[in-house]
């Protein structure tokens, strides 16, 4: 991350500092906001808690001084005990899937990796794509529409598109749901999408 210095940006970070702190003091969160950088779209903030306040307090408050702001991204994340604001004021636009498959990032993770997984991006905006083979355990967990069928859908769509069908043999069961229908047919799988949970059981 680039320090911001006699940019233009700088000024426009200094302001947005200010209305960020403002707006979390309306909910009796304390914070002051002690340096920044930018990335291409977003600003990094770097976060120090005042007073009494606790991080609890700063991300229970976060959506609303998001809304109350209009910001399209306002998130946190911790490195080295340390607290991260990342913060942007106009949409953020992301490559869609199919371009990074045929983006040179992944086709260098291909070559490095036994099971590249396109993950998605993190909250500076780096492309994060990991080797599926050494993580021999994954949970996917979180709210409705939070995006763990999205997920889901990339890490198939990662592993047929860098596999041949003859070094990856994928059995799929989508009880209740549609979610994996899209994979149907796919020269990957050992037999249809199963729906039926005493199929599912026998195979």
């Amino acid at each position: 991350m680039e320090n911001i210095i006699d940019s233009s940006l700088e000024i426009n970070a200094w302001e947005l500092s200010q209305r960020i702190e403002k707006a979390f003091r309306r909910y009796k969160v304390n914070i002051e906001i002690t340096d920044c950088w930018k990335a291409p779209d977003r600003v990094v903030f770097k976060v120090k808690l005042k007073g009494e306040t606790r991080e609890m307090q700063l991300l229970a408050r976060l959506s609303d001084v998001q809304l109350r702001l209009k910001l399209p991204l306002l998130q946190t994340f911790k490195q080295d005990f340390i607290i991260y604001m990342v913060v942007s004021n106009q949409e953020i636009k992301y490559d869609h899937l199919p371009l990074i498959l045929q983006g040179s990032q992944y086709t260098d993770a291909c070559k490095k990796m036994l099971l590249p997984y396109v993950v998605g991006f993190d909250a500076i905006g780096r492309l994060i794509i990991v080797d599926l083979s050494k993580m021999p355990h994954l949970l996917v967990a979180g709210a409705t529409n939070l995006g763990k069928t999205v997920g889901l859908q990339a890490l198939i769509a990662s592993v047929i598109y860098s596999k041949r069908p003859s070094r990856v043999n994928l059995i799929l069961i989508d009880v209740g749901a549609s979610d994996l229908l899209p994979f149907e047919g796919v020269p990957h799988l050992s037999c249809p999408v199963i729906r039926d949970r005493n199929k599912a059981c026998q195979v």
